[in-house]
Protein backbone atom coordinates (compact mmCIF):
# COMPACT_ATOMS: atom_id res chain seq x y z
CA UNK A 1 0.00 0.00 0.00
CA UNK A 2 2.73 2.15 0.86
CA UNK A 3 4.66 1.79 -2.49
CA UNK A 4 1.16 2.25 -3.98
CA UNK A 5 0.94 5.77 -2.64
CA UNK A 6 4.20 6.62 -3.08
CA UNK A 7 4.09 6.00 -6.89
CA UNK A 8 0.58 7.71 -6.98
CA UNK A 9 2.17 10.83 -5.45
CA UNK A 10 6.22 10.86 -7.01
CA UNK A 11 5.17 8.74 -10.08
CA UNK A 12 8.44 7.89 -10.46
CA UNK A 13 8.80 6.13 -7.61
CA UNK A 14 7.10 3.14 -9.46
CA UNK A 15 10.75 2.36 -10.52
CA UNK A 16 11.79 1.92 -7.38
CA UNK A 17 9.41 -0.45 -6.13
CA UNK A 18 10.26 -2.30 -9.34
CA UNK A 19 13.72 -2.45 -8.64
CA UNK A 20 13.15 -3.30 -4.82
CA UNK A 21 10.87 -6.26 -6.47
CA UNK A 22 13.53 -7.78 -7.76
CA UNK A 23 15.95 -7.12 -5.21
CA UNK A 24 13.76 -8.86 -2.22
CA UNK A 25 12.81 -11.49 -4.93
CA UNK A 26 16.51 -11.95 -5.24
CA UNK A 27 16.95 -12.04 -1.69
CA UNK A 28 14.20 -14.42 -0.94
CA UNK A 29 15.51 -17.30 -3.68
CA UNK A 30 19.62 -16.95 -2.30
CA UNK A 31 18.66 -16.49 1.03
CA UNK A 32 15.64 -18.75 1.23
CA UNK A 33 13.96 -16.28 4.04
CA UNK A 34 9.92 -16.30 3.69
CA UNK A 35 10.19 -12.38 4.65
CA UNK A 36 11.96 -11.35 1.50
CA UNK A 37 9.36 -12.98 -0.72
CA UNK A 38 6.73 -11.36 0.95
CA UNK A 39 8.18 -8.17 0.72
CA UNK A 40 9.03 -8.84 -3.07
CA UNK A 41 5.15 -9.60 -3.47
CA UNK A 42 4.38 -6.69 -2.05
CA UNK A 43 6.40 -4.71 -4.10
CA UNK A 44 5.20 -6.37 -7.08
CA UNK A 45 1.21 -5.70 -5.99
CA UNK A 46 2.32 -2.16 -5.68
CA UNK A 47 3.88 -1.50 -9.18
CA UNK A 48 1.41 -3.50 -10.96
CA UNK A 49 -1.32 -1.61 -9.39
CA UNK A 50 0.26 1.94 -10.35
CA UNK A 51 0.53 0.96 -13.89
CA UNK A 52 -3.24 -0.59 -13.99
CA UNK A 53 -4.36 2.91 -12.33
CA UNK A 54 -2.23 5.38 -14.54
CA UNK A 55 -2.86 3.05 -17.26
CA UNK A 56 -6.37 1.70 -18.33
CA UNK A 57 -7.93 3.30 -14.65
CA UNK A 58 -6.76 7.36 -15.65
CA UNK A 59 -7.97 6.42 -19.60
CA UNK A 60 -11.40 5.20 -18.07
CA UNK A 61 -11.64 8.80 -16.43
CA UNK A 62 -10.15 10.90 -19.27
CA UNK A 63 -7.08 11.69 -17.80
CA UNK A 64 -4.28 12.37 -20.29
CA UNK A 65 -1.01 10.55 -20.06
CA UNK A 66 2.54 11.80 -19.75
CA UNK A 67 4.11 13.14 -23.07
CA UNK A 68 6.68 10.82 -23.64
CA UNK A 69 9.55 13.16 -24.17
CA UNK A 70 9.04 13.38 -19.94
CA UNK A 71 10.89 10.24 -20.31
CA UNK A 72 13.59 10.89 -23.08
CA UNK A 73 15.27 14.08 -21.69
CA UNK A 74 18.61 12.46 -21.36
CA UNK A 75 18.68 11.01 -24.85
CA UNK A 76 16.91 14.33 -25.91
CA UNK A 77 20.07 16.51 -24.46
CA UNK A 78 22.73 14.03 -25.41
CA UNK A 79 21.86 14.51 -29.12
CA UNK A 80 21.49 18.45 -28.52
CA UNK A 81 25.26 18.19 -27.08
CA UNK A 82 26.30 17.04 -29.70
CA UNK A 83 24.52 18.72 -32.11
CA UNK A 84 25.53 22.15 -30.48
CA UNK A 85 29.44 21.06 -29.39
CA UNK A 86 30.38 18.66 -31.99
CA UNK A 87 28.61 19.74 -35.25
CA UNK A 88 31.19 19.82 -37.54
CA UNK A 89 31.80 16.30 -37.53
CA UNK A 90 28.04 15.42 -38.08
CA UNK A 91 26.92 14.55 -41.53
CA UNK A 92 24.30 16.29 -43.45
CA UNK A 93 21.77 13.53 -42.69
CA UNK A 94 22.83 13.63 -38.76
CA UNK A 95 22.12 16.64 -38.75
CA UNK A 96 18.71 16.91 -40.27
CA UNK A 97 17.33 13.55 -38.59
CA UNK A 98 18.31 15.26 -35.14
CA UNK A 99 16.84 18.63 -36.31
CA UNK A 100 13.30 16.67 -37.18
CA UNK A 101 13.26 15.28 -33.96
CA UNK A 102 14.27 18.29 -31.63
CA UNK A 103 13.09 21.18 -33.68
CA UNK A 104 15.01 23.55 -30.94
CA UNK A 105 18.32 22.20 -30.66
CA UNK A 106 19.97 24.75 -31.07
CA UNK A 107 18.44 26.56 -27.69
CA UNK A 108 20.46 23.76 -26.01
CA UNK A 109 20.90 24.45 -22.19
CA UNK A 110 23.34 21.92 -20.51
CA UNK A 111 21.68 22.30 -16.90
CA UNK A 112 17.85 22.38 -18.12
CA UNK A 113 16.50 19.58 -20.61
CA UNK A 114 13.09 22.06 -21.03
CA UNK A 115 14.62 24.11 -23.15
CA UNK A 116 15.34 21.48 -26.34
CA UNK A 117 12.61 19.18 -25.00
CA UNK A 118 9.61 21.50 -24.74
CA UNK A 119 8.46 21.03 -28.72
CA UNK A 120 10.23 18.17 -28.93
CA UNK A 121 8.74 16.04 -32.02
CA UNK A 122 6.47 13.60 -30.54
CA UNK A 123 4.35 12.48 -33.55
CA UNK A 124 7.77 12.18 -35.26
CA UNK A 125 9.03 9.68 -32.50
CA UNK A 126 5.59 7.90 -32.32
CA UNK A 127 5.67 7.30 -35.99
CA UNK A 128 9.33 6.15 -35.75
CA UNK A 129 10.63 5.07 -33.09
CA UNK A 130 13.74 2.59 -34.76
CA UNK A 131 15.22 5.47 -36.57
CA UNK A 132 15.14 7.85 -33.62
CA UNK A 133 16.88 5.36 -31.45
CA UNK A 134 19.80 4.42 -34.25
CA UNK A 135 20.33 7.77 -34.95
CA UNK A 136 20.88 8.22 -30.61
CA UNK A 137 23.07 4.63 -30.64
CA UNK A 138 25.31 5.52 -33.69
CA UNK A 139 25.77 9.26 -31.67
CA UNK A 140 26.86 7.44 -28.76
CA UNK A 141 29.17 5.29 -30.79
CA UNK A 142 30.79 8.50 -32.38
CA UNK A 143 31.09 11.07 -29.36
CA UNK A 144 30.51 8.91 -25.91
CA UNK A 145 32.06 11.93 -24.06
CA UNK A 146 29.81 14.24 -25.18
CA UNK A 147 27.12 12.15 -24.12
CA UNK A 148 28.86 11.36 -20.59
CA UNK A 149 29.39 14.98 -19.94
CA UNK A 150 25.95 16.23 -20.79
CA UNK A 151 24.32 13.53 -18.58
CA UNK A 152 26.72 14.39 -15.75
CA UNK A 153 26.15 17.93 -16.29
CA UNK A 154 22.62 18.06 -16.27
CA UNK A 155 22.62 16.18 -12.79
CA UNK A 156 25.50 17.72 -11.56
CA UNK A 157 23.32 20.08 -9.08
CA UNK A 158 21.99 16.98 -7.48
CA UNK A 159 25.78 15.94 -6.38
CA UNK A 160 27.99 19.14 -6.08
CA UNK A 161 27.60 21.78 -3.77
CA UNK A 162 26.99 25.58 -5.22
CA UNK A 163 25.81 24.97 -8.40
CA UNK A 164 23.47 28.00 -9.65
CA UNK A 165 20.21 25.57 -9.88
CA UNK A 166 17.69 26.70 -12.45
CA UNK A 167 14.65 28.63 -10.74
CA UNK A 168 11.62 26.32 -10.94
CA UNK A 169 8.67 27.29 -8.85
CA UNK A 170 5.36 26.52 -9.39
CA UNK A 171 3.04 28.02 -6.28
CA UNK A 172 0.00 29.78 -8.53
CA UNK A 173 -3.03 27.86 -9.80
CA UNK A 174 -3.51 25.26 -12.52
CA UNK A 175 -3.87 27.66 -16.04
CA UNK A 176 -4.78 26.02 -19.14
CA UNK A 177 -6.52 27.78 -22.15
CA UNK A 178 -9.61 25.70 -21.77
CA UNK A 179 -9.79 25.12 -18.20
CA UNK A 180 -8.32 27.64 -15.16
CA UNK A 181 -8.09 27.39 -11.31
CA UNK A 182 -7.25 28.90 -8.95
CA UNK A 183 -5.21 27.51 -5.82
CA UNK A 184 -7.74 26.63 -3.05
CA UNK A 185 -6.52 28.24 0.10
CA UNK A 186 -7.25 25.56 2.41
CA UNK A 187 -4.63 26.35 4.64
CA UNK A 188 -3.22 29.40 4.50
CA UNK A 189 -0.08 29.31 7.04
CA UNK A 190 0.78 26.00 4.92
CA UNK A 191 0.72 27.93 1.79
CA UNK A 192 2.59 30.92 3.01
CA UNK A 193 5.32 28.67 4.43
CA UNK A 194 5.86 27.30 0.84
CA UNK A 195 5.23 30.64 -0.92
CA UNK A 196 8.59 31.59 1.24
CA UNK A 197 10.38 28.65 1.09
CA UNK A 198 9.95 28.20 -2.28
CA UNK A 199 10.87 31.73 -3.39
CA UNK A 200 13.45 32.40 -0.87
CA UNK A 201 15.40 29.22 -1.65
CA UNK A 202 15.15 28.94 -5.57
CA UNK A 203 16.46 33.07 -5.17
CA UNK A 204 19.82 31.56 -3.18
CA UNK A 205 18.41 33.91 -0.41
CA UNK A 206 19.74 32.80 2.57
CA UNK A 207 16.60 30.59 4.81
CA UNK A 208 18.75 30.17 7.77
CA UNK A 209 22.74 29.89 7.67
CA UNK A 210 22.53 26.83 9.38
CA UNK A 211 19.06 25.37 7.83
CA UNK A 212 20.08 26.38 4.66
CA UNK A 213 23.47 24.07 4.51
CA UNK A 214 21.05 20.70 4.91
CA UNK A 215 18.44 22.09 2.67
CA UNK A 216 20.56 22.49 -0.32
CA UNK A 217 19.73 20.12 -2.88
CA UNK A 218 22.73 18.63 -2.82
CA UNK A 219 22.55 17.64 0.24
CA UNK A 220 20.75 14.14 0.37
CA UNK A 221 23.17 12.33 -1.98
CA UNK A 222 25.70 13.03 0.86
CA UNK A 223 23.39 12.11 3.89
CA UNK A 224 22.54 8.81 2.11
CA UNK A 225 25.57 8.09 1.39
CA UNK A 226 27.33 8.39 4.97
CA UNK A 227 24.10 6.82 6.10
CA UNK A 228 24.72 3.92 4.02
CA UNK A 229 28.54 3.72 4.97
CA UNK A 230 27.94 3.78 8.70
CA UNK A 231 25.07 0.75 8.25
CA UNK A 232 27.58 -0.99 6.36
CA UNK A 233 30.39 -0.82 8.43
CA UNK A 234 27.80 -1.78 11.63
CA UNK A 235 26.16 -4.24 9.36
CA UNK A 236 22.85 -2.81 9.82
CA UNK A 237 21.55 -5.29 7.29
CA UNK A 238 17.49 -4.52 7.92
CA UNK A 239 18.25 -0.82 7.85
CA UNK A 240 19.90 -0.60 4.67
CA UNK A 241 17.11 -2.55 3.04
CA UNK A 242 15.03 0.22 4.53
CA UNK A 243 17.10 2.94 3.53
CA UNK A 244 17.44 1.58 -0.41
CA UNK A 245 13.88 2.86 -1.50
CA UNK A 246 15.10 6.36 -0.69
CA UNK A 247 18.68 5.24 -2.59
CA UNK A 248 16.61 3.71 -5.45
CA UNK A 249 13.85 7.37 -5.60
CA UNK A 250 17.22 8.98 -5.80
CA UNK A 251 18.44 7.06 -8.53
CA UNK A 252 14.93 8.16 -10.89
CA UNK A 253 16.00 11.50 -10.65
CA UNK A 254 19.22 10.99 -12.93
CA UNK A 255 16.95 10.65 -15.72
CA UNK A 256 14.64 13.83 -15.20
CA UNK A 257 14.90 17.41 -17.49
CA UNK A 258 16.89 19.00 -14.83
CA UNK A 259 17.88 18.90 -10.95
CA UNK A 260 15.27 21.04 -8.30
CA UNK A 261 14.45 21.28 -4.93
CA UNK A 262 10.94 20.27 -5.18
CA UNK A 263 11.94 16.54 -6.72
CA UNK A 264 14.41 15.86 -3.92
CA UNK A 265 12.21 17.17 -1.10
CA UNK A 266 10.38 13.56 -0.23
CA UNK A 267 14.41 12.94 0.79
CA UNK A 268 14.96 16.00 2.89
CA UNK A 269 11.23 14.70 4.98
CA UNK A 270 13.31 11.73 4.93
CA UNK A 271 16.33 13.01 6.94
CA UNK A 272 14.90 12.15 10.99
CA UNK A 273 14.50 8.34 9.66
CA UNK A 274 17.82 8.37 8.51
CA UNK A 275 19.46 9.23 11.65
CA UNK A 276 17.37 6.84 13.62
CA UNK A 277 19.25 4.29 11.32
CA UNK A 278 23.06 6.06 12.24
CA UNK A 279 21.93 6.23 15.59
CA UNK A 280 20.45 2.67 17.13
CA UNK A 281 23.17 0.52 18.47
CA UNK A 282 23.77 -2.84 16.19
CA UNK A 283 21.42 -5.40 16.50
CA UNK A 284 24.45 -7.59 18.40
CA UNK A 285 24.95 -4.70 21.53
CA UNK A 286 21.20 -4.55 21.43
CA UNK A 287 21.20 -8.55 22.12
CA UNK A 288 24.14 -7.89 24.59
Amino acid sequence: MSGLLASLFRNNFVYAVGAMFLLDLLAALTRHNKRYGILSMGCLLGAVLTVVITGPGYQMMGVATSPKKESLSVPIVQMSAVYNRNGGNLSDTEKEQIKYYIPDVEKYNPMNADSVKGIFNEQGYETDRKTFWNLWKSLLKKFPGAYVDSFFYLHLAYVYPNINVVPYVETGGFEDPNYKRPMANRLPAVKLYYEYFAHNYQDGTPIHPVLQFFFSIHWPFWILLYTLMVLLVFRKRKWIASVLPSVLLWGTYLGGPLCNFRYIYPLVLMYPFYDVGVKRPPTNLLLN
